[in-house]
């Protein structure tokens, strides 16, 4: 008896250790093969023992069974109850769930482990310290998300989901990506964000909780197409623990629709001066929680009309001249107004768009002195990445990834501010350190996971660009796989 449990203990250490060998260029899998062709013969000589009355039979086939079916045991028991070192071991060895990325896939584990736990600091050091030496591929990502989360960084974490959720073909695990949606899901409708909800209705990894919250979102937001009743209904009938959401249901169920309000009428400003009209334009314009790019404009013509009067200037002149002032009033006030607006839109984020051709000189300069801005900013991220590529400064691949993302951001919210006048100049700019980086990636360091997906995002921005030898370029980065 003792030798045979011997074997049926060694036999569950090379099942376990079958799973752990998985590796990206063994798919579809010689140790996936091994491994239950194991598993078969360990619950057939457990199972034999049983019917003879052996009682080594039962633990070791429990244990068979565990191994068939790692992830399903570690999300339905131990992630639940916080075991994290646990869970890290058994999904270590996953094979069909986490395929080739078992190692990101038992950082998940240990993480969503950790956070049920209460986010004790040792385990969040756990994962971190696995996720700054691993080579675990994509689902990293989302175990870095999770530790953010339970750190409170929820803007990292959401950056980290949402960067999983562009990872295409098969080198992303299925679960990770459709455990980045589900976060992204609850996460946003913890903060009223409807419309960020409803637009994960059509994604091609939404289960029927996601679909729930995003149709609840419909109702609550009014985007998209009004749902009914009876849709919200059959909507919370499949989703799994749907009593948790009945509450949100029945809220969703009691919203009325807004009657939209009609435009309020338009005072005409009684002030005669138009300077005095111009400063209470600019003070309600700074003074105002989301200002739009409608008060911008507004408060930019009534500067216009400031420095088109004849009167105005020549009073500033003399005045001037006689404090012997040495500069040019009406240039020192638009150089002042022009730089005080351009703060303003990039503390609030403000999209002022494409110029019109309507548009008066002092909006014309603050828009101008913003794609400046914008681009000097751009440039330094940029410059930082190409310096440290050249030079070979290796990071860990999370690191890798979070400045990739740096860089990806600040060129988005270039775009979003000024319009598709930037993205020519924009994408000049981040194109070559983001393509040494990926290259370096894939030729150097072989991580073409993360590698390929920089590839697809260079090649969707230079299409918008419409660089030529760029998308073809990037063609052929993304076509070797």
């Amino acid at each position: 008896m003792t030798a045979q449990l011997v074997l049926m203990i060694a036999g569950l250490a090379l099942v376990w250790a079958c799973g752990a060998a998985n590796r990206e260029d063994t798919r579809p899998g010689f140790f996936g093969l091994a491994q239950w062709l194991l598993l078969v013969v360990l619950a057939s000589a457990a199972t034999s023992s049983l019917l003879h009355g052996d009682p080594i039979g039962a633990p070791v086939l429990a244990a068979t069974v565990i191994l068939a079916f790692p992830w399903f045991v570690a999300r339905r028991w131990l992630i639940p109850r916080g075991h994290w070192r646990a869970s890290w071991w058994l999904v270590r060895s996953s094979m069909w769930t986490w395929h080739d990325d078992n190692r990101g896939g038992a950082l998940v584990a240990a993480a969503w482990a950790a956070i049920h736990a209460g986010a004790p600091p040792r385990a969040l050091r756990f994962v971190e310290a696995r996720c700054e030496r691993s080579d675990c591929g994509a689902a990293h990502l989302l175990a870095t998300g999770l530790v953010a989360a339970a750190r409170g960084d929820l803007e990292g974490a959401r950056r980290w989901m949402t960067s999983l959720c562009e990872f295409e073909g098969p080198a992303t695990p299925r679960m990770a990506r459709r455990l980045a949606v589900q976060w992204i899901a609850a996460e946003a409708t913890t903060r009223g964000a409807w419309s960020r909800v409803a637009a994960l209705a059509d994604d091609r990894d939404a289960d029927a909780a996601t679909i729930l919250l995003a149709t609840v979102a419909r109702r609550l937001g009014g985007t998209g197409p009004r749902p009914s009743d009876a849709e919200l209904e059959r909507a919370w009938s499949r989703a799994p623990s749907r009593q948790r959401l009945r509450a949100l249901v029945d809220r969703a169920l009691h919203h009325s629709e807004p009657v939209d309000a009609a435009d309020p009428p338009h005072a005409t400003p009684l002030e005669a001066d138009p300077h005095r009209c111009a400063l209470l334009a600019h003070a309600a314009l700074v003074a105002s929680p989301s200002p739009t790019a409608r008060g911008l404009a507004d408060a930019c013509a009534a500067w216009d009309r400031v420095l088109g009067d004849a009167g105005f200037v020549d009073t500033a002149r003399r005045r001037a001249a006689v404090l012997g002032a040495r500069v040019d009033p009406p240039e020192a006030l638009s150089a002042g107004i022009q730089a005080d607006l351009v703060t303003l839109v990039r503390a609030t984020g403000l999209e002022l768009g494409e110029g019109a051709r309507g548009d008066g000189e002092t909006l014309v300069r603050v828009r101008r002195a913003l794609h400046q801005r914008l681009l000097d900013e751009l440039e330094i991220v940029a410059d930082a990445l190409a310096s440290r590529v050249r030079a070979r400064r290796i990071l860990a691949m999370h690191e890798e990834w979070r400045e990739y993302l740096a860089v990806r951001g600040a060129f988005a919210r270039a775009v979003a501010m000024t319009g598709p006048e930037l993205q020519r100049l924009g994408y000049a700019i981040v194109n070559p350190p983001v393509c040494a980086l990926a290259v370096w990636l894939w030729n150097d360091r072989r991580n073409r996971v993360h590698a390929h997906q920089m590839f697809r995002w260079l090649l969707r921005e230079a299409e918008l660009a419409e660089d030529t030898e760029a998308i073809a370029l990037h063609r052929r980065n993304v076509e070797c796989g």
